[in-house]
């Protein structure tokens, strides 16, 4: 872990401070005399000005002034110490030292711009045999002083909030067992102890990583369906599912096919998908054509956590990342297949369907063409549904599916674009005038760009729907 560096952090307000009084001093020297009164007792402060005074005192007269512009800092620091931590709402009451440190880390780092309004007024110099004491009357324009309390204010409180109330979320969400939305928070509360350069941020960080690993392990995989399958080629496979006991559990597919043919090679694939709000979550295999064989793996996608903590760029990011990824991967659910070769049988075709989709853009217009439409068409007609698709709701055929599909989300990472589209779905039985089915279905894809991310998840979204279809009408 990265650790303070005292003596360059003094050297750094050293070099601040002789920025500060140099640009903003207008001084008075006075030499041995008359103590004056502002010496032992400061000022009160007028209708413009808030006062302040403090001394240094060293055999270099320039090092006791140094001091004493330092120890004048320090006295503009209890003031606003004292005034934000009395008005301050932060989460946690044990962050008053935090507070602190976040103030006077401000001041020093910023002060040549905030702090404009401090003026030095008089110095008055006492000279000794062996030493010599610096005084300094400065004076704080009130309405730049009043400025820069609020800015300290919600400064302090959002950096303490960064990492409190993900703390208290994350808490909340473990005692409702909701252990991956506590891994979340506690991961986002680790790095924002560095993120916004926090006192003790290693020691901070330790702890949340900590519980992140531990709700983590906390997280539980149940295969819902056998986990060996066995089907015939040209028909969907039925859907893998697991129970998560958590919802919109984000989750991550690795899935291979190996087709019987001579010389075929195994092909290894990808797809994300999430729990729904009952924490099932459920794969489909592509619908595939030929005899092949398989295994299909589902384990809980740490990419968003793995994101967080990259963006912090310390060093030790790429280990806490490994370690929660193996925590992630023992609680996998594994799941094999077989697909036969069907026998060439008379061709049957079968129920006549219509399919209208409105597909709509990131920027809420409606697309020309409808990726998830024409994909839903395709793929009932491989499985010799009499399908077409129909540019309104007026149908004559025996079934109508509806979608109005959405973008819900975009996220571009290192190694490509995932998208996570959403469909409100309803099937009707013209025939009966029942509605068969309704339900919002949400589907993730990945690709190299935006517009293929899109195109897998409009693809996992047909597929979804032309198996509800297929189930819903057999």
């Amino acid at each position: 872990m990265p650790q303070l560096n005292k003596k360059n952090i003094f050297i750094i307000s050293f070099s601040v401070t002789l920025l500060i009084f140099s640009c903003a001093t207008n001084s008075e020297i006075k030499n041995n005399g008359n103590i004056p009164d502002w010496v032992l007792n400061v000022p009160k402060a007028d209708s413009q000005y808030e006062y302040f005074t403090a001394s240094g005192t060293n055999k270099n007269l320039t090092l006791a002034e140094n001091d004493a512009k330092n120890n004048l800092i320090g006295e503009v620091l209890k003031i606003f110490g004292v005034s934000v931590k009395a008005n301050t709402t932060s989460i946690l009451s044990g962050d008053i030292n935090n507070i602190d440190k976040i103030i006077e880390r401000e001041i020093k780092q910023y002060s040549g711009a905030n702090i404009k309004g401090l003026k030095i007024k008089e110095r008055y110099i006492e000279k000794n045999i062996s030493d010599s004491t610096v005084y300094l009357l400065a004076a704080y324009d009130k309405t730049e002083l009043q400025k820069e309390k609020m800015r300290l204010l919600h400064l302090a409180e959002e950096k303490t909030n960064a990492v409190n109330l993900p703390v208290k979320n994350a808490e909340k969400f473990y005692s409702e067992k909701k252990y991956f939305a506590a891994a979340y928070n506690y991961v986002q509360a680790a790095c924002a102890a560095f993120n916004f350069k926090l006192e003790n941020a290693e020691i901070k960080f330790e702890a949340d990583i900590k519980n992140a690993k531990q709700s983590l392990k906390k997280i539980e995989l149940k295969p819902a369906t056998e986990v060996s399958v066995q089907g015939k080629s040209g028909k969907f496979l039925p859907a893998f599912k697991i129970n998560c006991f958590e919802e919109e559990l984000p989750l991550i597919v690795t899935y291979t096919i190996k087709y019987v043919s001579a010389g075929a090679k195994q092909k290894i694939f990808t797809e994300k998908i999430e729990a729904g709000t009952d924490g099932i979550a459920e794969f489909i295999l592509p619908l595939q054509e030929s005899a092949c064989t398989g295994t299909v793996k589902i384990e809980t996608d740490i990419e968003e956590l793995r994101k967080m903590l990259k963006d912090t760029n310390e060093h030790f990011a790429e280990k806490e990342i490994n370690e929660l990824k193996k925590i992630a991967v023992k609680s996998a659910v594994g799941f094999n297949y077989t697909i036969e070769q069907e026998k060439e049988t008379q061709f049957i075709q079968n129920k006549k369907v219509d399919v209208f989709a409105e597909q709509y853009g990131k920027d809420g217009k409606r697309l020309i063409k409808s990726e998830t439409e024409k994909a839903v068409v395709e793929i009932l007609q491989k499985m010799n549904f009499d399908a077409k698709k129909i540019n309104s709701k007026n149908s004559f055929a025996e079934f109508i599916i509806c979608a109005i599909v959405s973008i819900d989300n975009i996220e571009i990472i290192d190694s490509g674009v995932f998208a996570k589209l959403t469909a409100e779905v309803e099937i009707h039985n013209l025939k009966t005038g029942e509605i068969i089915y309704a339900q919002d279905i949400s589907k993730r894809g990945a690709g190299f760009s935006e517009t293929e991310a899109i195109s897998s998840a409009s693809f996992a979204l047909a597929k979804q729907i032309a198996s509800v279809f297929a189930a819903k009408t057999e």
